[in-house]
């Protein structure tokens, strides 16, 4: 085995996993080994270097993993899944239908979906709230009409 440990081979294989997972290429890897250790090559490097390299790796990956997650947010536009403007927009209009105002419909938000303004629902919340909101506009008009 050319004088290597079995742990120095392990190492090795760890070093070019991480780099697979970090989205690194192999010039891109030979980079940050160089930048690490001033050596280019990775089959040159002591059990003590390889320890170093994993470290930087595990690092990256983590950087990665924070951008990714980040862009996530900034994509969306918003911290996380709220409801859209649409969804408000018929939420109050159903309630005016209900011949609620304003402060009604934060009541009835808040007692059944522990939010106290429209706004702070998710798309999936505020998906509901519209639901009870339309069955009860559906249950007001057949009452009216009986």
């Amino acid at each position: 085995m050319n004088g290597h440990t079995d742990i120095w081979l392990h190492r090795n294989r760890r070093i070019w996993a991480s780099a697979h997972e970090v989205g690194l290429e192999e010039d891109e890897l030979r980079d940050v080994v160089e930048s690490v250790t001033t050596k280019r090559s990775i089959s040159g490097l002591t059990e003590f270097q390889q320890t170093i390299v994993i470290r930087t790796l595990d690092r990256l990956k983590k950087d990665t993993q924070k951008k990714r997650r980040r862009q996530k947010k900034r994509i969306s536009g918003k911290s996380g899944d709220q409801a859209t403007s649409r969804q408000i927009g018929e939420m109050r209009r159903l309630s005016e239908a209900l011949g609620w105002g304003r402060p009604a419909l934060r009541a009835w938000l808040k007692r059944c979906f522990s939010a106290e303004r429209e706004e702070w629902l998710s798309a999936n919340r505020a998906s509901a709230a519209i639901q009870g909101l339309k069955t009860m506009v559906s249950r007001k008009g057949s009452a009216a009409a009986e």
